[in-house]
């Protein structure tokens, strides 16, 4: 990874069921110019390319754009960046991952800006890829993947340290004038709609914390094991900009110690509420208006 200083640097890609890894090498890129703009290809170009999508070019961009690193998200990008690509957004370098990445023809993506010195490279984010998540949702065998993804499906989930964590987090605590906003879920695959909740939320103060729950307390209330472990839901949440604070573990039922500890001004259910219990669950800060 270079440490030059640049004024804007692009990043590109399909960011389909965005997650950390791709927030990671978004927050790395981010740390070699004062702009970042993200490019995402559209789904014509990603099925030439690539293959087919699961979201659609609007939610894949609405996921880019919630990310805290991006200052601006460039609809349409080619899959091929070029300088001229780049000069029409004003944008000093490319920047990727340190995976090759290969068009329909078998030409790396990234050649004519890499020719040109205008390429950078950051690490890639171990254990996690958009084929490791679909692995993980269809539970399938290695037997039944093709072989170059086998050595990429691991459904057992990424650990994150807590330097990792460190750098996700804003390290910013709520001042006296804040309006502190709660909010809690499991929060799983992260999607438009947790998105938009969250910023409806952030809407209604000025500093969201959000409680995020056990594996453990999801199962015991009727509901399958996410597909994501608690520390990679923690790691998205921290990732988009309406987020401030995270709970890990928050308690299911919300309590008095919690409320005591976050001391919001307001908590907040979703219409679409996780919880089974619902009376249950919001009975205390009902009960403190």
């Amino acid at each position: 990874m270079s440490n030059k200083k640049y004024h804007r640097v692009f990043v590109d890609g399909c960011f389909d069921l965005c997650h950390f890894g791709h927030y990671n090498f978004i927050r790395q890129a981010s740390q070699l110019g004062d702009e970042l703009y993200a490019g995402v290809h559209n789904d014509e170009e990603i099925l030439k390319n690539k293959g087919p999508v699961v979201l659609t070019l609007e939610e894949r961009i609405e996921m880019i754009e919630a990310c805290k690193w991006v200052t601006k998200t460039v609809p349409d990008s080619p899959y091929n960046v070029t300088t001229y690509w780049l000069d029409k957004y004003n944008c000093d370098c490319n920047v990727h991952g340190d995976d090759l990445a290969l068009n329909a023809d078998g030409v790396e993506c990234h050649e004519s800006v890499r020719r040109a010195g205008r390429f950078e490279t950051v690490p890639r984010t171990k254990a996690i890829s958009t084929t490791n998540l679909i692995g993980r949702i269809l539970r399938l065998s290695n037997s039944e993947l093709p072989e170059e993804l086998r050595k990429d499906l691991n459904t057992k989930g990424y650990l994150p340290s807590t330097f990792l964590i460190s750098h996700f987090s804003s390290l910013n605590e709520p001042k006296k004038t804040d309006v502190i906003v709660y909010c809690d879920g499991t929060f799983d695959m992260l999607h438009p709609g947790h998105v938009s909740f969250l910023k409806k939320a952030k809407q209604m103060g000025t500093y969201l914390v959000v409680g995020i729950h056990e594996d453990k307390d999801v199962i015991s209330h009727g509901k399958k094991k996410p597909i994501m472990n608690i520390h990679e839901r923690v790691l998205n949440l921290l990732a988009l900009k309406y987020v401030d604070d995270v709970i890990i573990g928050a308690p299911y039922v919300i309590n008095e110690e919690l409320i005591q500890q976050v001391v919001p001004a307001i908590v907040v259910e979703g219409s679409n509420s996780e919880c089974v219990i619902r009376d249950e669950c919001y009975e205390i800060p009902k009960k403190l208006g």
